[in-house]
């Protein structure tokens, strides 16, 4: 099992002449999900060539400075011995293709050079430095350009990687591990393991291996002395960057999220906080609040100016809790352990607002899975 999003289809590579465009786009859409976890800081795209109803070539974008989907789907069409025939050949790309110079050259250039007679586009990207100039250019050389297929599947696919580049934000994600009455440890701060082995390899697979940062608060390092790693995860070639809120320089020296071999650290520290012996780690320093509060979302703006598109926010229920109250978290995924914990434990959100019902912010239930004993509940934010 690698950690790419089930997208809940199969299919033949090859299909009779009444196959419409959202069947090959379905296919572009897996070979997009190939790259989830290898190319952001770009975005995951796929590309299928077909040619009088037949699949003649696939390729997706593995990474940053590697061959775009079309290109690898061109390539893909070479090895397997086939031939353009006149204007017969039709490219579906789950997103538009590039009309710039960046580290490869543009992609609509080489699919007018090879001569595709038409191009299905899921979707215009809103890079500023696409935007339209793709399919333009496409269309200015006379190729029949179609756009919108299978839109709704794309951007949930891209959906972090639309909120980066929109925004200027990473997509944040908060991630609970909670007790059937919404506790996450118990008054002795025990929290091991209120949910089984089967939801934590889920966790891993779905969103440590589909971010490009975990961040917590110093408070889960120091009781946990988490490592925040992703383990057991085919496909994830590269360890996020861990991130950790320490207004006061508080981290134990000896942490192993200090040892940088196996993953990069950042620590976030406020003005005047102790560094001393942090010289082997990447050290950032934001404003605070009132109240001694790192400024999160100046923290997430230097997050997304590294390339970062989504962060998953892991604990603790302070630090969790301080992105909600300030707006911050765009989804947020409970895992349910099938145990009930006492009241002297703690609850995931520490918030004494909203007081009443009429002021509660709603969350809109997305998905909902059982994991053996667990169940998977993923809510995202109700936009007003």
């Amino acid at each position: 099992m690698n950690g790419r999003k089930e997208i809940g289809f199969t299919m033949s590579e090859h299909a009779d002449a009444e196959t419409d465009d959202e069947t090959f786009m379905r296919m572009a859409l897996a070979e997009a999900e190939m790259g989830r976890m290898t190319t952001p800081p770009n975005p995951w795209v796929g590309c299928v060539l077909v040619q009088k109803g037949k699949v003649v070539g696939k390729g997706h974008h593995v990474r940053k400075g590697g061959p775009h989907a079309e290109i690898n789907a061109l390539r893909d069409m070479e090895q397997r011995g086939e031939s353009i025939e006149g204007s017969a050949l039709t490219a579906y790309v789950t997103l538009e293709p590039c009309s710039h110079y960046g580290s490869t050259p543009p992609c609509c250039e080489k699919l007018i050079e090879v001569g595709v007679g038409r191009v299905v586009v899921g979707m215009e990207d809103p890079d500023p430095k696409v935007s339209g100039r793709g399919l333009r250019r496409l269309r200015q050389e006379g190729v029949d350009v179609k756009t919108g297929c299978l839109a709704e599947k794309i951007r949930e696919s891209l959906r972090a990687y639309l909120k980066h580049r929109t925004s200027g934000l990473p997509l944040v994600v908060g991630k609970v591990a909670a007790s059937l009455n919404g506790m996450v440890c118990c008054e002795d701060g025990s929290s091991q393991w209120i949910t089984g082995s089967e939801a934590r390899e889920n966790s891993h697979r779905t969103l440590r291996a589909l971010s490009q940062a975990i961040l917590v608060g110093v408070g889960t390092v120091l009781a946990d002395d988490c490592s925040l790693t992703v383990r057991g995860v085919e496909g994830a070639e590269k360890q996020p960057l861990r991130v950790v809120l320490d207004p006061r320089g508080r981290i134990m020296r000896t942490a192993k999220i200090l040892r940088t071999e196996e993953a990069p650290t950042l620590i976030v520290v406020g003005p005047g906080a102790d560094k001393t012996g942090l010289e082997g780690v990447e050290v950032l320093e934001v404003e605070v609040d009132e109240n001694g509060g790192l400024d999160l979302t100046a923290v997430l703006k230097d997050l997304a100016g590294r390339g970062i598109f989504q962060v998953l926010v892991e604990g603790g229920a302070k630090t969790l809790t301080n992105f909600i109250e300030n707006q911050l978290v765009d989804e947020l995924v409970v895992y349910y352990g099938p145990v009930l914990l006492g009241q002297g434990g703690s609850p995931f959100y520490l918030s004494p607002s909203p007081s009443t019902i009429s002021e509660a912010q709603p969350w809109r239930l997305h998905c909902v899975q059982r994991i053996a004993d667990d169940l998977r509940c993923e809510y995202r934010k109700m936009e007003c």
